[in-house]
């Protein structure tokens, strides 16, 4: 988990994800770095659900709007 940053952006499939990706992480158009904090909330609150054992991403672990998978 040291020297990664949480990003805020959206996945292939057009799902709004949080993922950890390396420090030197070059950032596109629309993908923000976040706070652990605003993360640790999301979980709380069930906005985001853990899905690193679902994703094809070898970075870090992953996480979705729980919304877009309930759809």
């Amino acid at each position: 988990m040291k020297n990664k940053k949480l990003l805020l952006t959206t996945s292939s499939d057009k799902c709004v994800i949080i993922a950890e990706v390396e420090n030197n992480h070059s950032y596109g158009e629309r993908e923000y770095v976040i706070s652990r904090d605003m993360l640790n909330v999301n979980l709380k609150s069930g906005l985001f659900t853990e899905i690193t054992d679902h994703a094809d991403w070898d970075s870090g672990r992953v996480w979705v709007y729980t919304d877009d998978i309930m759809m």
